[in-house]
């Protein structure tokens, strides 16, 4: 990322009396006083490992909304890719999600626009911010349908242990399997008000992703030959297919506004290293993963790396994993449940959910996992999703709007923000525009030829 000139210091260092004083008409839950977190300590004195709105439980829920199915698919992506082009493509998409959520809350404390929604309409234009909401709303929930297929494909070996009920045997006794897991954990996360009432969640949820990865590396070190299979660069369609797999496991975006509200003490810089400390694990949990699953399994990796484990419950390990990476889905859910249910609050006229009155708040994040949980029954596999989620809606999320709001602020100029940043904007722009449509088509080209 492009260091700073001196002239936008006033950008990014904004003073207590100035940029803080605008940006928190802007964001309803302030806790500078450190009230809430106070709040927080009296109701848990004895587990307070993530205070609310530190940088610790920002961190964490960015983290836990970044990793999740993403994690599945990037083994046969590092395959498709090899491991060593796989591996750049991981670091340039770190990157650049590192330098668009800088370049969103630069915005936001420049403007006091605290959503997608409000830059596209303040910014370029009021149809805009239609098709912004439309492209919100299509990938968050589109996601929580990923979401929703994996956990069924998770919660299928469970039928294969012996004396298990002959009711919930074939594809509906499956279904019956996804809607009974849902009720019970996923719909009731879904309904909390704010992201940091899981940020406790999200922490597990980490954990969970870290015993997955290490169970894909010990399988692949006792059950196979890694440099068989391991290629180290490949460039062909599949490459460029793969595309949309690791731009969608780095959408996290849409999140980042509210987190930034629920930071106490909160700057851009404070923000940007958050998200760099966050990117940056998940970066290294990618890797790790993809180069040991594509060495585990090959060309003959599956779109979710958990259908190549035949029979999970004969191994411990593989066995405690499913159940992990069960965890880290559920925990995921509802933080893409979130950004969906904000976007189409403010296009029913409410501002935030902070301003909503609670049944209306309820009643739109549980239809929103009704119909998820509703058409993921239905969705035979997770691979097209990936591609048209990560391929159009991931590109322009991620990618393209960031450097295009920052560029109609009027205030990001080679003069105000440096050559380096202005390089850097551009280059987000172009890039995501090239990768977002080489993605998409191909990967459509792949699914339907």
């Amino acid at each position: 990322m492009p260091s700073d000139k001196s002239s936008l210091q006033t950008m990014t260092h904004h003073d207590d009396h100035n940029d803080n004083h605008n940006v928190r008409s802007a964001l309803v839950p302030t806790h500078d006083d450190g009230s809430e977190a106070k709040c927080c300590k009296c109701r848990f004195p004895h587990i307070n490992l993530l205070p609310h709105g530190s940088m610790a439980a920002s961190g964490f829920n960015l983290a836990s909304a970044t990793l999740g199915a993403g994690t599945l698919a990037i083994p046969q992506a590092m395959a498709y890719c090899g491991s060593l082009v796989g591996s750049l493509l991981l670091v340039l998409c770190c990157a650049g999600t590192i330098y668009s959520i800088r370049l969103l809350i630069i915005v936001l404390e420049k403007t006091g626009f605290s959503t997608y929604e409000e830059m596209s309409h303040k910014l370029v234009h009021p149809i805009f911010e239609k098709v912004t909401a439309a492209l919100i709303i299509v990938f968050c929930w589109g996601i929580t349908i990923v979401y929703v297929v994996a956990m069924g494909d998770i919660l299928d070996p469970l039928r294969q242990i012996s004396g298990f009920p002959e009711a919930l045997e074939g594809t509906w006794g499956r279904r019956a399997i996804m809607t009974i897991f849902w009720a019970l954990f996923m719909l009731p996360l879904s309904l909390a008000k704010e992201i940091n009432t899981l940020r406790y969640a999200s922490l597990i949820g980490m954990a969970s992703t870290g015993f997955l990865v290490a169970a894909i590396v010990t399988h692949t070190s006792i059950d196979a030959p890694p440099m068989e299979n391991l290629t180290i660069a490949r460039f062909d369609v599949n490459m460029i297919m793969s595309m949309s797999v690791f731009i969608f496991a780095y959408c996290c975006q849409t999140n980042c506004f509210e987190i930034y509200a629920e930071m106490t003490n909160r700057s851009v810089n404070k923000m940007t290293l958050t998200t760099a400390v966050a990117m940056t694990t998940c970066t290294i949990i990618y890797i790790i993963a993809g180069i040991a699953g594509a060495a585990d399994f090959g060309q003959d990796t599956d779109g979710n790396i958990l259908k190549n484990y035949k029979n999970p419950t004969e191994t411990l390990y593989i066995a405690v994993a499913f159940v992990a990476i069960s965890i880290t889905l559920t925990m995921a859910f509802p933080i893409c449940i979130f950004p969906t249910r904000d976007a189409i609050l403010q296009m029913l006229g409410y501002k935030d959910a902070y301003s909503t009155p609670s049944h209306v708040r309820l009643l739109c994040a549980g239809v929103l996992a009704t119909t998820a949980i509703t058409v993921g029954l239905f969705v035979p596999g997770i691979q097209i999703l990936f591609g048209v989620l990560g391929g159009v809606c991931g590109s322009t999320l991620a990618f393209i709007w960031p450097a295009l709001f920052i560029l109609r602020t009027g205030e990001w100029t080679r003069e105000t923000a440096g050559l380096g940043n202005m390089i850097a904007t551009y280059a987000l722009l172009i890039l995501g525009t090239i990768a977002g449509i080489l993605a998409t088509a191909t990967s459509l080209y792949s699914n339907f030829s």
